[in-house]
């Protein structure tokens, strides 16, 4: 999918500091998909502080991560 909302899940996540940036080293896997993904994304792209087995939105533009929401149901 190259661009739109798809419903996944968090497999891992792991704290990165890039000359004094947070950010989050994210893998999930898409619904459908077999293999994980991973993204490298700031604090401000996610939701509080996410969890593996956490359900999610990840937002795609061209392929790449731009956000990852909790899902709501």
């Amino acid at each position: 999918m190259l661009f739109g909302p798809k419903s996944g899940t968090i497999v891992t996540t792991r704290p990165v500091d890039i000359h004094g940036t947070q950010m989050l080293d994210v893998v999930y896997q898409l619904d459908g998909e077999t293999e994980a993904r991973s993204a490298r994304l700031g604090l401000e792209a996610l939701y509080g502080a996410p969890d593996p087995g956490d359900r999610v939105i990840v937002h795609l533009l061209m392929n790449v991560v731009t956000r990852i929401e909790r899902e709501v149901r």
